[in-house]
């Protein structure tokens, strides 16, 4: 391209074809020349869109030059709440872009979608309602405890899926805590201190036992001896008959009497 006494070259990839190789060039000069008018542009956006009977409530052209952007009918607010193409570079080296825009009605986008693709949506959206629904439905029936019976731990046989202290039982596997009918939410760090309590005579714990089941190469524990029971009182807030009381040296796990 010269310009003048100056020279400028363009090159093309050799994929591309020597007719788009030359409008991209030409277009390349006129945009310097004569910018494109996104007015225009519009217009001959609308009309492709009446030939293919489609009918758009509003459309609109944003034109790209050096970065700088020209609107069509000086509308700047419309596109922001309507279906907009990605930006299609016009010219060789992509200083000027195109990109339309269109409001649509919803019943016009079903008018015009195949049956097929129309009721592969409804497939979709009817499983995704479904997974959600199944959803919903598995923690309520996880809710209900693994042995509803209330008898003292020692009475119960020797089994690797729960233990059981009055109302208290521990799925040992999932680690969950039921007292009654309810879930009481633990940790699952608190959930294994708790067991050691039902596990240890007389439920009482020294600091050195906590210690030795759960840090046994830490020189200074104190802070998460005292962070685990004070979670563990929380997630036993609701059930006062379960009370963690610090004694000397240690916890203990009481229980209240009408137990």
């Amino acid at each position: 391209i010269q310009y003048g006494d100056s020279l400028e070259i363009i090159y093309f990839e050799d994929s591309t074809h020597e007719s788009l190789a030359t409008q991209l060039a030409n277009q390349y000069v006129m945009t310097r020349i004569i910018p494109v008018n996104p007015d225009n542009l519009n217009k001959i956006f609308q009309e492709e869109w009446e030939k293919n009977g489609v009918s758009a409530a509003k459309t609109g052209i944003i034109y790209r030059y050096n970065k700088k952007k020209v609107f069509s009918d000086n509308d700047s607010i419309s596109f922001q709440k309507a279906l907009v193409t990605p930006v299609q570079a016009i010219d060789a080296k992509r200083t000027a872009g195109v990109q339309a825009w269109a409001m649509i009605h919803w019943t016009e986008i079903v008018k015009h979608t195949t049956p097929k693709v129309l009721w592969s949506i409804i497939a979709y959206f009817i499983v995704l309602i479904w997974v959600s629904l199944s959803f919903l439905k598995k923690p309520q029936e996880k809710e209900t405890p693994a042995n509803p019976d209330c008898i003292p731990c020692e009475e119960i046989p020797d089994n690797p899926d729960y233990i059981q202290l009055g109302k208290m039982t521990l799925k040992l596997e999932s680690k969950k805590l039921y007292i009654g009918d309810r879930l009481c939410h633990i940790a699952p760090a608190d959930f294994n201190l708790l067991e050691l309590f039902i596990k240890t005579p007389k439920h009482l714990l020294t600091k050195e036992d906590i210690k030795n089941a759960f840090w046994p190469k830490d020189n200074n524990p104190e802070n998460k001896i005292y962070s685990h029971i004070s979670t563990l009182k929380s997630s036993l807030k609701d059930f006062p008959e379960y009370q963690i009381v610090t004694e000397k040296g240690g916890y203990r796990l009481v229980i209240s009497s009408n137990e």
